[in-house]
């Protein structure tokens, strides 16, 4: 897990401390989730979106996932 997934982990985390995992698909797009795979909302938040996007970027192969 790379360091920017770790940020955007922790700090999804502050708003939503149930989620768990992070899948990245194979075009780079997230999905955040709990064990039960519920997301969510990320809408209406003041989670950075260059964040998430940092760690997603930060992925060397897609698709992959990452859990806490």
């Amino acid at each position: 897990m790379t360091k920017e997934i770790k940020k955007a982990l922790k700090e999804v985390r502050k708003y939503f401390p149930n989620v768990t995992t992070v899948v990245f698909n194979k075009y780079g797009q997230w999905n955040y989730c709990d064990d039960n795979f519920n997301s969510p909302n990320f809408e209406g938040s003041e989670i950075s979106q260059s964040l998430l996007e940092e760690a997603s970027d930060s992925v060397e192969s897609l698709p992959c996932v990452f859990c806490i």
